[in-house]
């Protein structure tokens, strides 16, 4: 993890971003979302372990094994024709083409906003309202390291990226992260006198949630 958030202040999206670790968390998307009010900045949320991590629905998210991705990004006030579902899955796409294209590894994106791997579910991507539904924090969560007790706890097969040499997970995190910067441009209302932003277009569809 050393030098990530160096790394992380090398984008332009991501520069102004607050940035913090936990050794362990309730939930990233709580950190995230506390960091953002404490620091009046969009915010990225990392931890080492979960103990109340939350997917779709109010689903649990399985957190406890280290060496695991448990990720979030408070990024603020977003457009309100933002489609919040599109958004979901056109980041889980793109994660799925950034991680071929780097780590040569064939995860697949599958709607509505869930990562496979050799055809179990192995990360997910957890979109949520914030400041009175002006603001969205995404949570990506992504199994890197085996864990004997997941599938117990799940209700579809589920396992983590099986290979020789899996990257570090800095790596991973950066990954992840420049994935969300792409759509910032056009996902953020822009600030006073910055024009229009350019950049990935999201669906500007009604909202479905």
């Amino acid at each position: 993890m050393e030098g990530l958030e160096s790394a992380l202040r090398q984008n332009d999206s991501l520069k102004n971003f607050a940035f913090r670790f936990w050794p362990e968390i309730s939930s990233t998307q709580d950190g995230a979302r506390e960091l953002m009010r404490q620091e009046n900045r969009p915010a990225i949320a990392l931890a080492g372990r979960q103990s109340a991590g939350r997917g779709r629905f109010g689903r649990k998210w399985i957190g406890q094994k280290e060496g695991n991705v448990y990720l979030s990004l408070a990024v603020g006030r977003v457009r309100p024709d933002c489609d919040r579902a599109a958004f979901a899955f056109r980041l889980a796409r793109s994660i799925a083409e950034r991680f071929q294209k780097k780590f040569a590894i064939p995860l697949e994106s599958v709607p509505p906003n869930d990562l496979f791997f050799k055809e179990r579910k192995v990360g997910g991507i957890l979109v949520e309202s914030a400041g009175g539904g002006e603001e969205i924090i995404v949570g990506i969560g992504l199994n890197l390291a085996p864990d004997e007790d997941l599938q117990n706890h799940c209700t579809q097969p589920v396992g983590f990226i099986d290979i020789p040499q899996p990257p570090g997970l800095g790596e991973v995190v950066l990954l992840l992260c420049l994935s969300l910067a792409e759509f910032l441009p056009d996902l953020q209302i822009p600030t006073e006198g910055g024009g229009q932003p350019s950049g990935k277009r999201v669906d500007s569809t009604p909202q479905t949630e």
